[in-house]
């Protein structure tokens, strides 16, 4: 494919839990196999697969980042039944249909759980489908590395453990955001939700408190209702508050109010997610876009348009010490 051509990615927060732990506590035995995987997701609107997946290495000024890049593809058909002949004016009855295979290119940064996602090309499979499927081949490796242990030992990584969930949150923009609440006439309801977090931890503070209750009162979310129906609410404090508490995409937002020509106006993380575009790669090359992907990503941290968690050491040793990991990554010196 040209490396001309412009494409746009956005950036979400990945998380995986297995019960209480995360996505790196059973990342040898479950997470990499998964992405592995030969065999596909089947469903009604179509067939779901990860290709060329690779461990890939970036070294920025702070640390090293280690990711798993690769292609997510869906196999489905167009389908037709009539078309318009221009020459006569009528609408002709003629069932057609035509293989098709739309493909996105995605990095899971394994330090800080961040997932950036590039369609490669129209109609290309969406986020929810790459989360729907990741859940799906997770499980099934989870049971497939459950069935190769010892019945005590597999009753009790079933208890531990449990079967995977995932939830993946669009980063949001700032600037989109602003622009985006600006459009109400009056904003009536701000709806946050808490979700479940990685092991990471946000800044502390009001936010952080809640969420530390949330996980204490064993809640898997958490809401936070602003409303006021009558008058509307400040929007300039309403723009502060959630970028402060959105930073890091751990929290979902919803919102309702009035348009400029009194419609009712509902928006989303969707509304106001991160969107980039880039060019100058070759979707061919895993590990070079990779790593390009990566240093937009980090760009973007050192210009505060993304916060991320410090990695926690044990993360950063899991990865950098064990041989096998280390002999499949990419440590060619960077040139992007």
């Amino acid at each position: 494919m040209s490396t001309t051509t412009s494409f746009e990615f956005e950036i979400a927060n990945f998380v995986c839990k297995f019960n209480e732990n995360n996505l790196m506590d059973l990342f040898e035995e479950v997470v990499l196999p998964a992405f592995h995987r030969d065999d596909k997701w089947k469903i009604a609107n179509g067939t779901f697969f990860f290709k060329d997946v690779a461990i890939i290495s970036y070294q920025t000024n702070d640390e090293m980042y280690y990711a798993l890049a690769g292609k997510f593809i869906r196999n489905t058909v167009l389908r037709r039944q009539q078309y318009h002949d221009d020459i006569t004016g009528e609408l002709i009855q003629d069932d057609q249909s035509l293989p098709s295979s739309p493909s996105a290119f995605f990095v899971l940064i394994l330090n800080n759980h961040r997932l950036i996602y590039l369609k490669e090309t129209k109609h290309a499979p969406t986020l929810d489908m790459f989360r729907s499927t990741a859940e799906t081949f997770l499980k099934r490796e989870t049971r497939d590395h459950a069935s190769s242990l010892t019945k005590d030992t597999k009753k009790e990584f079933l208890l531990n453990f449990g079967l995977p969930s995932v939830r993946i949150t669009p980063l949001t923009s700032d600037v989109r955001l602003a622009e985006f609440i600006k459009s109400y006439k009056k904003l009536e309801t701000v709806k946050v939700t808490l979700k479940v977090r990685n092991d990471e931890n946000d800044y502390a503070g009001f936010i952080d408190e809640l969420q530390e209750r949330s996980t204490a009162a064993n809640s898997h979310s958490t809401n936070l209702l602003y409303e006021n129906k009558s008058k509307g609410l400040n929007k300039d404090v309403i723009t502060q508050q959630l970028s402060d508490m959105t930073q890091q995409g751990n929290q979902s937002v919803r919102l309702v109010g009035l348009s400029v020509n009194d419609e009712v106006l509902k928006g989303d993380n969707e509304n106001f997610k991160i969107l980039q575009s880039i060019n100058g790669i070759n979707l061919k090359d895993i590990s070079s876009t990779g790593k390009k992907l990566i240093k937009r990503f980090k760009d973007l941290v050192d210009k505060k348009q993304i916060t991320v968690p410090k990695t926690k050491k044990a993360v950063i040793d899991k990865l950098s010490q064990n041989n096998e990991f280390v002999n499949k990554m990419d440590n060619e010196k960077n040139d992007c």
